[in-house]
Order: structure tokens, then sequence, then C-alpha cells
């Protein structure tokens, strides 16, 4: 995330009690827009996700969990298509797994949802099919506002009934 062409950003990062050293490796970044945190007890992804909302600023969001990464490009390319549509409320990038060294596997780019509409994405997760990568998202501040975040009551999918509630909101 530190290496983006774009650096106008803010990264939150919260500590869910992992029992390795990824707290202080985390700290050990000096640079100004890292936010860290560390919860007291394990809260889980829901409420993890939902303090480092709460604790964030920007006109967009996306996020990454503990093995995501970003492309050099992904920001610089997601928040200029926003900047470029106001009426559209979020976006998604490519997305690829890789091995454990790394390596792009072959054949992993996500190609699910590309090109649909609002309406095929909903038909696509309401018959079990995930149009939808998390990491490669970014979604508008304002949209979040009008329909809320990742519900805290929903502790596994949570990221599904959001972008239900998203489509049925608009673009």
């Amino acid at each position: 995330v530190l290496d983006q062409t774009y650096s106008d950003f803010e990264l939150i990062c919260c500590d869910d009690t992992s029992t390795d050293a990824t707290y202080d490796r985390l700290r050990e970044f000096q640079d100004p827009r890292i936010t860290l945190f560390r919860n007291d007890r394990n809260q889980g992804s829901t409420a993890t996700t939902y303090r480092c909302y709460g604790h964030s600023s920007g006109e967009y969001v996306s996020w990454l969990t503990t093995d995501d990464a970003y492309e050099p490009r992904m920001l610089e390319t997601l928040v200029g298509y926003l900047d470029a549509h106001p009426d559209v409320l979020g976006v998604f990038g490519g997305a690829r797994f890789v091995d454990d060294e790394s390596n792009p596997m072959e054949g992993s780019w996500t190609d699910e949802g590309v090109g649909m509409d609002r309406w095929q994405l909903l038909h696509a997760v309401f018959h079990l099919r995930h149009p939808f990568c998390a990491p490669a998202a970014m979604i508008r501040r304002s949209a979040f506002a009008e329909v809320g975040y990742f519900p805290a009551h929903v502790m596994q999918c949570n990221d599904m009934h959001m972008w239900i509630r998203l489509l049925f909101h608009g673009a």
C-alpha cells in the first residue's frame, strides 16, 4: 500500500490481537499516513473493520485484510475512475490470487461481475455467485453515509450484506 503511485491516502491499521509479530512489524513503519491500533481482545473482522472505518476520514474507502496487497497503481486507478464518474457509488479493480511466494497464479484474475449492471450483480448475488472482491473495491464515503457500513450484527458475509444495500441504492 505504501508504494502506491497515488500518495494522498490514510492507512488505518488495526491488529486484532494477532499471535505473531504483526503489530510490532507495523510499528516499525515511520509514515505519517499510517494510524495504528490494537484491539485489547479479539473482536473479529466485522468489529475491527468498523473500528478502522470509524477512524478514517477520506472521501473514498477501501480495505485490505491480512494477506491482501495492492498493485502500485491501484489507488490511482480507482480514485481516477470515481473522480471522473461522480454518479458512481463505488468501483472494483481486477484481483488475482498469488501463491505463498507472492507469484501470480495462472488464470486467477477475477472476472465475475465484469460488465454487469447493478441488477445483474444482484441476480448473481442471490444465486450464490460472489461477483465482488472486497480488497479490490473502493466506495464513496457518502454512499456509506446513506446506506450504512458493514452491519455490526452480521458476523459472516457482512460485506455481501453491504453490497446488496449499495446495489439497491444506486450504481
